[in-house]
C-alpha cells in the first residue's frame, strides 16, 4: 500500500513503482466537510493519468480529534 496524501513525495513514490512495474495499490484519506478537497484533486488526476484505482478511507476529523480514540492513540507516543 502507498497512501497517497496529494504531495509531491507520495506523487513520487507512486510513480517510481508504476515506472518499475511494480503492483501497489493506493489510499488516501478523505476528510469529511471536504477539508482535504484540495488534495483531493491531486489523486483524481493521479487516477485519470495512470489509469490507477484509488481506495478512499472516509475520516470523520472533528470526530477523530474529539474521540477518546485519538486520545488512545497519543497516549503510549507521549
Amino acid at each position: 500500500w502507498v497512501l497517497y496524501s496529494g504531495g509531491i513525495d507520495s506523487e513520487i513514490c507512486v510513480s517510481s513503482f508504476l515506472a518499475a512495474r511494480i503492483p501497489i495499490r493506493i489510499a488516501t484519506l478523505r476528510f469529511s466537510y471536504g477539508l482535504n478537497d484540495h488534495d483531493l484533486f491531486y489523486a483524481k488526476k493521479l487516477e485519470q493519468k495512470h489509469g490507477v484505482q484509488i481506495t478512499y478511507f472516509d475520516l470523520d476529523v472533528e470526530n477523530f480529534f474529539n474521540s477518546q480514540e485519538m486520545l488512545n492513540i497519543l497516549d503510549p507516543i507521549q
